[in-house]
C-alpha cells in the first residue's frame, strides 16, 4: 500500500470516530430527554435531529474517503515510453 492509502485510511478511521461520539451525544440528548418526560418532569428541549442527521453525513463522509483510499492502485502503472507511445497499440491476434 502506497503512503497516500495509508494516511486516507487513518483519516477515514478518525473520521469514523469522530462521527461515532457525534451520534453518541445526540442519543445521548434523546435519551435524557426520555427520562424527563418519563418522570413527567420538564427540561429544556434540545433538538437532536440536526446532530443525528451530521452524524450520519460524517459517517458517510468517512465511508468514502476509506473507499477511495482502498481503491488507489497499489502499484500505478509506468508512464509509457515515447518508443512504444509511438508505436500504438500491438494488433490482437484474432486466430
Amino acid at each position: 500500500m502506497k503512503t497516500l492509502a495509508k494516511i486516507l485510511l487513518i483519516v477515514a478511521a478518525l473520521i469514523a470516530l469522530f462521527a461515532v461520539w457525534l451520534l453518541w451525544v445526540a442519543g445521548w440528548e434523546v435519551w435524557r430527554q426520555f427520562v424527563a418526560l418519563d418522570a413527567l418532569r420538564t427540561r429544556e428541549f434540545t433538538n437532536p435531529v440536526g446532530s443525528i442527521v451530521g452524524g450520519a453525513a460524517v459517517a458517510l463522509l468517512a465511508g468514502v474517503v476509506c473507499g477511495y483510499a482502498l481503491a488507489l492502485p497499489r502499484k500505478p502503472k509506468a508512464p509509457p515510453t515515447p518508443s512504444t507511445a509511438a508505436a500504438g497499440p500491438a494488433e490482437p491476434d484474432l486466430r
